[in-house]
């Protein structure tokens, strides 16, 4: 499958993930370390493990703790 993912605000990817194909990952979506996604992810979803499994349903909360960055330009 060609493409490239589409990803959501407020998300958490963890280090060594992997997002594959033409995927969309919902806003407030947390995904852990070394996680490989190749299917969609909901909205306010935890996704771990290779062949990523939703294994909750509370999101990033907690993993991200700023997101209001001014932009310099």
């Amino acid at each position: 499958m060609k493409g490239c993912p589409t990803i959501g605000n407020n998300v958490y990817i963890g280090p060594g993930a992997k997002i594959v194909g033409v995927v969309q990952i919902g806003n407030d979506v947390a995904i852990g370390a070394n996680c490989v996604v190749t299917k969609n992810i909901p909205e306010h979803s935890v996704v771990v493990g290779i062949h990523g499994v939703v294994v909750s349903d509370q999101g990033s909360v907690g993993y991200i703790n700023r997101v209001d960055y001014d932009v310099v330009l």
